[in-house]
């Protein structure tokens, strides 16, 4: 059983006085009819993600005061947080802003990256930055690090920042090349045609990319203007 998906989790929420005593035996006491809730409310969910719903999502789908505290919702950031200094694992606040895509998109498989919650946001000097969602997952980081010959600093970030970047860069980056095998891409000597291209952008962004989702946005004026 992982840390988020246990009774360690609420000993560290304790702790760190998010929860209450009254709220730890709440969550003790309701978690399996909550968790058969999520289940049947957001069952495509556990698709994308076999661990749903873990610990974490239960206590953040009732919405508690956080320490019995009025007008702060405990959160996932707000566990995650907690989680990463009661491990001594630095915290990483994801902003897509700020993220390479080939870096996120080819550093490690997209079906790696989905199953196994982790995100690599940076490189260098030989040391890759990964954003991982469960604190105990040192075997499949040091799977990464023998395969690419690499050293890996391991970040926490929730779970929900590390699902929509990586939906949405993997997302973009089909696209891509999705216009580059339709209009003619870099070495198949054939020239791309701006007109279609940015046609084919508008109806790509129009089914795909949301009027919030500003960082794709920008990344396709960038291709513009490059």
């Amino acid at each position: 059983m992982t840390l988020l998906n246990s009774d360690a989790l609420l000993d560290i929420l304790s702790k760190k006085r998010l929860i209450t005593k009254k709220q730890r035996q709440f969550i003790t006491l309701e978690k399996g009819k909550q968790r058969n809730k999520l289940l049947k409310q957001f069952s495509s969910e556990r698709k994308l993600d076999k661990s749903f719903p873990d610990l974490v999502d239960v206590i953040v789908s009732f919405k508690l005061d956080a320490g019995g505290k009025k007008g702060i919702t405990l959160d996932e950031d707000n566990i995650i947080r907690a989680v990463s200094d009661a491990c001594d694992i630095p915290f990483k606040k994801l902003d897509p802003l700020k993220l390479n895509m080939d870096t996120v998109t080819k550093t490690i498989p997209r079906n790696f990256a989905i199953n196994h919650l982790l995100l690599p946001f940076n490189f260098q000097n030989g040391i890759l930055e990964v954003a991982v969602y469960h604190p105990d997952n040192t075997t499949v980081l040091k799977d990464i690090e023998q395969a690419n010959q690499v050293k890996i600093k391991q970040y926490l970030a929730p779970k929900t920042d590390i699902k929509k970047i990586l939906s949405e860069f993997f997302g973009f980056q089909r696209s891509i090349s999705a216009a580059e095998d339709q209009f003619g891409g870099p070495g198949l000597g054939g020239s791309v045609d701006i007109g279609n291209l940015e046609q084919f952008v508008k109806v790509s962004s129009a089914k795909e990319i949301s009027s919030s989702d500003q960082h794709i946005k920008s990344a396709v004026n960038h291709l513009f203007n490059y």
